[in-house]
């Protein structure tokens, strides 16, 4: 499988094709992503923030507190591709810590953060590893190809753009932000 994507065309007439590496695609989607995310989530009244739809769903706080973290699981699988780590107690210390971040501009500084540690590790993966297989430890334990186990932070932060949206249009808010 090629894991090239076209980047740009001229559309003027010259004819200049350029391909980029998937791997800085998947950093473009990220960033982008990850800038929907916090600018929809800024669009929410502060007191909005910790409403949980129903008083059952997660409120966008505690989404974003999710996303923030989520980078560092993409890199330990990454950096080994051993995720056992990710154990009930793991979960529930890892739920520990990001409770103590109470802010969006908490969530977003560490998030930005350690999306720019998750997007250098991506960046350097050889296009060689991309076909690699990794054993998940969620849908049953299902291998992927390390190059969309790459993606999973980007998947998980588009996922909660549309949870935090939906939230939004619970509250009144329509606008697109």
């Amino acid at each position: 499988m090629s894991w090239r994507v076209l980047d740009d065309w001229d559309w003027a007439g010259r004819g200049n094709l350029r391909c980029m590496r998937a791997q800085e695609h998947l950093v473009l989607l990220t960033t982008d992503a990850i800038d929907d995310l916090f600018r929809n989530a800024a669009a929410l009244p502060e007191a909005q923030l910790t409403w949980s739809p129903m008083d059952q769903g997660r409120s966008a706080l505690d989404q974003l507190q999710e996303v923030a973290q989520a980078p560092l699981w993409v890199i330990k699988g990454l950096d080994d591709g051993n995720l056992d780590f990710m154990s009930r107690s793991y979960f529930v210390e890892s739920l520990k810590l990001r409770r103590e971040w109470t802010t969006l501009g908490e969530c977003e500084r560490i998030c930005r953060f350690n999306t720019a540690l998750l997007c250098e590790k991506i960046l350097a993966l050889p296009d060689e590893r991309l076909d690699d297989l990794i054993k998940v430890p969620f849908r049953g334990g299902l291998e992927e190809k390390i190059g969309k186990f790459a993606a999973r932070h980007y998947l998980n932060a588009v996922y909660h753009l549309g949870q935090i949206a939906y939230i939004q249009t619970l509250l009144g808010d329509k606008a697109m932000h």
